[in-house]
């Protein structure tokens, strides 16, 4: 939120990530900081994501999406704003760490539509987010 950005700035943090993380703005900030130019710590980058196995937590992430279905329903159903907005911000990040982008963006999407109170696009937004963990558990 831009009020918590602000409030960071001013207590002397130098800059901020948005979440979920992306990328190429996370290499950047990191070559930075460790003064290498982009192109370089990308390839350190790439070369440790290279030994890490990522495939058993990305069956466990995949494993509670039928649940997470569940609850998005239930939670558009009861007008339960609250904790929609609380489980697509955390589908959100978890989506975009193990490589869902789609469903990552129309999570991110549906949580704006409930920090914003925009109703026009409040049941739009769930709808296009039922249909990406549709296609991702579709993927199995």
């Amino acid at each position: 939120m831009s009020h918590e950005i602000e409030q960071y700035l001013a207590l002397g943090f130098d800059g901020h990530l948005k979440k979920p993380i992306e990328r190429p703005a996370f290499i950047a900030t990191m070559a930075k900081y460790y003064k290498r130019d982009e192109a370089a710590a990308e390839q350190v980058a790439d070369d440790a994501l290279l030994d890490v196995d990522m495939s058993d937590l990305v069956f466990e992430f995949k494993s509670t999406l039928r649940l997470e279905k569940q609850h998005f329903i239930a939670f558009e159903k009861n007008q339960d704003w609250e904790n929609l907005g609380r489980q697509a911000h955390r589908l959100a990040g978890a989506a975009q760490i193990f490589g869902f982008t789609q469903l990552a963006n129309k999570a991110c999407q549906r949580e704006v539509s409930i920090k914003t109170n925009n109703l026009d696009q409040s049941n739009a937004a769930t709808q296009a987010l039922l249909q990406a963990l549709e296609q991702t558990l579709a993927c199995e």
